[in-house]
């Protein structure tokens, strides 16, 4: 049988919030900067995702009230002042309510000359029983709206590249889950390589099936993994940074498998992931879908898990090829 190369270590004493508080501190702490939210530097701090950062020297923190769509404005408005920001959203369902400052006061800073930029990092409610709206998961109607990438924080590359290209002016909005905030992190350097638009990590040369993973919850894939193992069959990964409508096609890289899983784990039912699928359905490559299915669910509180079981993703797989 084939060795099962997971995805998540116990080995690794890092976990994600510390390596993403490290990162975020490492990148604001440079010049003066604002990074605000809600209970940020007091109680649970976001389950900690903002511990440390109100003992910078360089960075104001600031404890905020229930205002969102203010928040934004407050964020926006120090981006175009020259002042870089953060603010960290402890749900991503907040964002809702800043709808209107993503749409329209973006795309009017877009026609400025910026020098700073304003990050928005956002937890999305993934661990379960928090409710309809809490365990909103749809960057990818927030990613169309303001005409600006959402990165997801899911790996240690991707999170490195996530805070690089924050360093550019204008606004940038990051994702991670919830269910892997303490989580072990680890790294994948010595069999992986950046795509420019994932981590493409290669578990064998054999491998002729690529899964290109949309998602922040690395486990989901595991598990996928696993299935297509315990089968002896060999896969890699491409574990998606981000999206947007700039994602680009590696040909030389994609199409060097003969088969392909696009699998999507938000719940936009149009999606950035179905869009990349188009761009690499074609010739006789066998490409395949896996995305979430609208349930009825999503209207109650429940466990938020993927309704396509991994099982059922190798069966698609399968399938497709005969």
């Amino acid at each position: 049988m084939l060795a099962v190369k997971m995805l998540i270590s116990n080995d690794v004493k890092v976990n994600f919030v510390q390596y993403i508080n490290a990162g975020t501190i490492k990148r604001f702490e440079k010049k003066k900067s604002v990074i605000f939210g809600q209970n940020i530097v007091a109680g649970s701090r976001i389950s900690g995702l903002g511990a440390g950062l109100d003992q910078q020297e360089n960075i104001i923190t600031r404890n905020s009230p229930n205002v969102e769509n203010s928040l934004m404005g407050f964020g926006l408005g120090l981006m175009l002042t020259g002042t870089d920001s953060a603010l960290i959203m402890k749900q991503h369902d907040f964002a809702l309510l800043g709808l209107d400052q993503l749409t329209n006061t973006v795309n009017v800073a877009k026609t400025y000359s910026l020098s700073a930029s304003f990050v928005v990092m956002m937890v999305v409610v993934d661990s379960g029983f928090e409710g309809p709206q809490a365990s909103l998961n749809n960057l990818d109607e927030f990613a169309s709206l303001s005409r600006s990438p959402v990165h997801f924080l899911n790996t240690q590359e991707n999170i490195d590249r996530a805070f690089k290209s924050s360093e550019t002016p204008g606004l940038h909005m990051m994702a991670l889950s919830q269910k892997s905030m303490k989580s072990a992190l680890v790294s994948y350097k010595d069999i992986s390589e950046n795509t420019g638009i994932g981590e493409l990590i290669r578990n064998s040369s054999q491998s002729s099936t690529l899964l290109i993973y949309f998602g922040l919850d690395l486990n989901y894939l595991n598990e996928i993994n696993s299935e297509f193992n315990a089968h002896e069959v060999s896969t890699d990964h491409l574990i998606i940074s981000g999206i947007s409508s700039n994602m680009k096609v590696d040909e030389a890289l994609i199409f060097h498998y003969k088969s392909i899983v696009v699998i999507d784990t938000s719940k936009s039912e149009i999606s950035y992931a179905q869009m990349f699928l188009h761009k690499i359905a074609s010739g006789s490559r066998k490409v395949t879908y896996v995305g979430r299915e609208p349930s009825a669910k999503w209207s109650y509180v429940n466990k938020d898990l993927p309704e396509v079981t991994p099982k059922t993703v190798y069966e698609l797989w399968k399938g497709n090829l005969n």
